[in-house]
């Protein structure tokens, strides 16, 4: 539907660029948190300084989770952008 409904093309750079998109499941708010720290932390330690923090999107649906999360994030996570 949404490619139908979709006006113009896609740009070259969404077409184009492979993506992984994982999901996961946690029976709390909380640990959803937590998994989401340990997933990065799993990232940095397999992808090293090849890692680019800008190819990771976070996606919350209770905006209350943010500080949780910024506390769950690794120590050497350092870069991040909030919306």
């Amino acid at each position: 539907y949404f490619q139908t409904s979709f006006k113009q093309p896609y740009p070259t750079r969404i077409q184009s660029i492979p993506k992984q998109i994982t999901l996961i499941e946690s029976n709390t708010e909380v640990g959803q948190v937590h998994l989401v720290g340990k997933q990065i932390e799993e990232l940095l330690q397999t992808q090293g300084k090849e890692l680019n923090p800008y190819q990771i999107a976070i996606v919350l649906a209770n905006e209350e989770l943010l500080v949780p999360l910024l506390q769950a994030l690794p120590a050497d996570y350092q870069s991040i952008y909030s919306t």
